[in-house]
C-alpha cells in the first residue's frame, strides 16, 4: 500500500517504523492518460471534484481521480474511486469503489478492439476457422464461443437438415411447396423429388380430409433443390462482443450467487443488442442469454 506526504518530515511523524523513500514510480500516470482519454464527459461531484463520464457496455461508468491541487496544478496518486451505471437499470449506485488506475483500466478498458455488426450468421466450417468450441449441444440448442471471444447461438435444425440434404441434393427436378387449407391455420412446407411425387401426395391429403373443413390450396415456391451443404449452412448467430469471462470474475468478487450473476450479465449484454435484430425481429430474449451464460459457468466449472 502507498501513502503519500507532502514532505519526508510529515511522512515520517505519521508512519515512524515505516521504511520512507520518494516516489519514483509514475508509471500508473499512463493509465490515468488512457481512462481520461476513454471520457466522453467531465462532471463535477458535490465538493466540487471532477468526475470523468466513462461509457461501458450499455452503459457508463464514472471515475474520481485521487489527486491534489497545488499552484493549480493537479498532482494525481496511484489511486482512483468508480462506480458502475451499467449494471441495473432500476437503481442508481451510491457506493464508489477503490482501484488503481491500472487495475481499472485492465478490468474495464483494456479489450480487443472489435467491429460489431448487425446479427450475422455463420456456418459450421467457418466457425472451424475461428477454433470455435462448442460448450453446449442439447435440447435444440447449439452454443459456442471463438478464439476471438466472440459467443454464438444456433439451433440444431442442422440434424434435419443433413437429411433433408442427402436426400434432396442437386436433384434439378425437386420442388418446395407449400400446401394446406388456409382458413384451418394449418399448412405444410415440404420438398418433393418432382411435380408428380408432389401430385401424388397432395391428392391423398385431399381424400383424407373432413367434409366441410375447406377449400385446400398448393403453391410451387422453388423449382431444384440448390441449397448448399450442412457444413456450410450459415445458423450460428454470432452475438456482439461481450467480455464474460472477465465480468464474471469481477461480479463474483461480491457474490456466490450464480443465477444472480448470470441474471446480471444477461441484462448487460442484452443492453448491447439493443438496436439488433435477428432473423428480422429486435432480439429482445434475455432468457436466451441468461441460459447462454449457465451453459458456460458450467462447462467453464467457475
Amino acid at each position: 500500500m502507498k501513502l503519500y506526504y507532502k514532505d519526508y518530515d510529515t511522512a515520517y511523524e505519521n508512519n515512524p517504523d515505516c521504511e520512507i523513500k520518494e516516489c519514483d514510480d509514475y508509471d500508473y500516470l499512463k493509465y490515468i492518460n488512457r481512462i481520461q482519454q476513454k471520457s466522453i464527459q467531465t462532471l463535477y461531484d458535490y465538493k466540487g471534484r471532477e468526475v470523468e463520464k466513462i461509457p461501458y457496455n450499455s452503459d457508463y461508468i464514472l471515475v474520481r481521480f485521487w489527486y491534489d491541487n497545488e499552484s493549480n496544478e493537479k498532482y494525481f496518486y496511484d489511486g482512483l474511486e468508480y462506480q458502475r451505471h451499467d449494471e441495473n437499470e432500476f437503481t442508481q449506485p451510491i457506493i464508489w469503489n477503490c482501484s488503481t488506475p491500472e487495475q481499472f483500466y485492465n478490468n474495464f478498458l483494456n479489450i480487443p478492439e472489435h467491429n460489431d455488426l448487425p446479427i450475422e450468421f455463420i456456418s459450421n466450417n467457418q466457425i472451424k476457422k475461428l477454433k470455435g468450441k462448442k460448450f453446449y449441444n442439447k435440447n435444440n440448442k447449439a452454443y459456442f464461443v471463438d478464439n476471438q471471444g466472440y459467443y454464438y447461438m444456433g439451433c440444431k435444425s442442422d440434424i434435419k437438415y443433413k437429411k433433408e440434404y442427402e436426400e434432396f441434393k442437386d436433384e434439378k427436378n425437386a420442388v418446395w411447396v407449400t400446401y394446406g387449407v388456409p382458413c384451418s391455420g394449418k399448412e405444410f412446407h415440404k420438398w418433393f423429388h418432382s411435380i408428380d411425387d408432389f401430385q401424388i401426395e397432395y391428392q391423398k391429403y385431399v381424400d383424407n380430409l373432413p367434409r366441410g373443413y375447406g377449400k385446400p390450396t398448393y403453391k410451387i415456391l422453388k423449382h431444384g433443390y440448390k441449397k448448399v451443404t450442412p457444413n456450410d449452412c450459415k445458423y450460428l448467430a454470432r452475438l456482439p462482443y461481450f467480455n464474460l469471462y472477465k465480468e464474471y470474475k469481477l461480479k463474483k468478487v461480491n457474490t456466490y450467487n450464480t443465477k444472480s450473476i448470470s441474471n446480471t450479465l444477461a441484462r448487460k449484454w442484452c443492453g448491447l443488442l439493443k438496436g439488433y435484430k435477428m432473423y428480422g425481429e429486435p432480439f429482445q430474449n434475455e432468457d436466451y442469454i441468461t441460459d447462454l451464460i449457465n451453459k458456460w459457468i458450467e462447462y467453464s466449472k467457475l
